[in-house]
């Protein structure tokens, strides 16, 4: 199909041939963009999470095409579900990796002589576990 032909094209016919044509992803991303980078201004922080969330969310649309079911909506809202599945992932990443930095916050590195102490104390645990 050449970019003519798809202009016409309903986006869930583009989504059905999003994996096998390149025009197809083309147009659908021409139509979804701008909307998607709405959302993604929105939803993240700065410009270039926003950018890697917008790549993401229409890469998971190539390769999660054959799910779409147009029963449970239109593309543009299954196409913006993506991006927030995508967007709350790595707000749950990076709540983590806050969590984490904040347990070891203020914390000294061990040093070796803290390891053997360390594993002295283990043995002598287990052997009263015994």
């Amino acid at each position: 199909m050449s970019h003519r032909d798809l202009t016409g094209q309903a986006d869930e016919a583009l989504v059905a041939a999003l994996r096998t044509d390149p025009a197809a992803l083309e147009e659908f991303y021409r139509r979804h963009v701008r909307g998607l980078t709405r959302y993604a201004a929105r939803r993240m922080r700065d410009p270039s999470e926003a950018a890697d969330l917008i790549a993401s969310a229409f890469l998971e649309a190539v390769e999660s095409s054959a799910r779409y079911d147009p029963r449970r909506g239109r593309p543009i809202a299954w196409l913006t579900g993506i991006a927030a599945n995508l967007a709350a992932v790595q707000e749950r990443r990076e709540a983590a990796a806050a969590r984490a930095f904040a347990r070891v916050d203020g914390q000294r590195p061990l040093e070796p002589d803290d390891f053997d102490r360390l594993e002295r104390q283990i043995d002598a645990a287990r052997r009263v576990h015994r």
